[in-house]
């Protein structure tokens, strides 16, 4: 076990070392205050006579690697857990009911309107390409694809 002043002792090496895997200043005073914390948590599980800025230094390292995975992850250093449980999955039924809305709006929208959106959006057709194979000006197709846009989400 150590005490609160040799922690603190090591308080200037942490922030070096915290610097060299962060990269900025503020994330490495999050990174030591981080370790600090858990140092102390888990203070009974150091064993005395050995090296406390070393078993530190495992610490904050620990902490970064999680972190860093987290962020590669999932976008953010926080956990995931909040965004994972206000991500709910609706039932099959759902996707069953708004795939039969969106083949009712599709068969609803004009033949040159459906032609342009399937080729630009489905295809993967540039505007231009469309607008040199139907013989219609780009801005026609600008339209045609608008305009089909907005039919679709008056159905959906």
């Amino acid at each position: 076990m150590f005490c609160n002043s040799e922690l603190k002792k090591q308080s200037t090496a942490l922030q070096r070392f915290a610097l060299r895997l962060t990269g900025n200043s503020h994330d490495a005073d999050d990174l030591v205050q981080s370790t600090f914390v858990k140092a102390l948590e888990n203070r009974e599980k150091f064993t005395s006579g050995t090296n406390l800025q070393g078993w530190c230094s495992k610490i904050m390292y620990n902490l970064f690697v999680t972190g860093y995975r987290r962020q590669k992850r999932f976008g953010s250093v926080f956990a995931p857990q909040q965004f994972i449980d206000s991500a709910t999955e609706p039932g099959r039924e759902y996707h069953y009911a708004c795939c039969a809305e969106l083949q009712d709006a599709w068969q609803n929208l004009d033949k040159k309107h459906r032609t342009v959106l399937n080729r630009h959006c489905f295809d993967g057709w540039r505007y231009q390409d469309i607008a040199e194979s139907l013989d219609v000006p780009i801005g026609t197709v600008r339209s045609r694809v608008h305009r089909a846009r907005q039919q679709l989400s008056q159905y959906v």
